[in-house]
């Protein structure tokens, strides 16, 4: 079945070139450009809005331990309880 909804999909596209060829070849050369250039803009899909620095490094510090990967999370952990056997341990507490 999708077999056969690519082919209609394809064929479909084959014919609407065929119409924008007949078309740019009723206009003149320079006016091809300018309809080219506005069929480009009118198919391609919309972009999305970008986002300013100051947002992404807020977002960043408002859970800065959420772009971490697993790895880097478990190094800390293992620091953190290091460090507080270490503590604990009665060692020097010189920081």
């Amino acid at each position: 079945m999708k077999a056969d909804s690519n082919d209609d999909l394809k064929k479909s596209m084959d014919d609407c070139v065929l119409q924008i060829n007949q078309i740019m070849q009723q206009l003149e050369p320079s006016a091809r450009l300018t309809f080219m250039n506005e069929l480009i803009v009118r198919i391609m899909p919309e972009r999305r809005k970008p986002k300013a620095a100051n947002e992404k490094i807020g977002k960043q510090q408002r859970k800065p331990l959420q772009s971490l990967s697993p790895a880097q999370m478990k190094l800390i952990d293992k620091l953190a309880s290091d460090t507080e056997n270490l503590f604990n341990s009665g060692g020097d507490h010189r920081a």
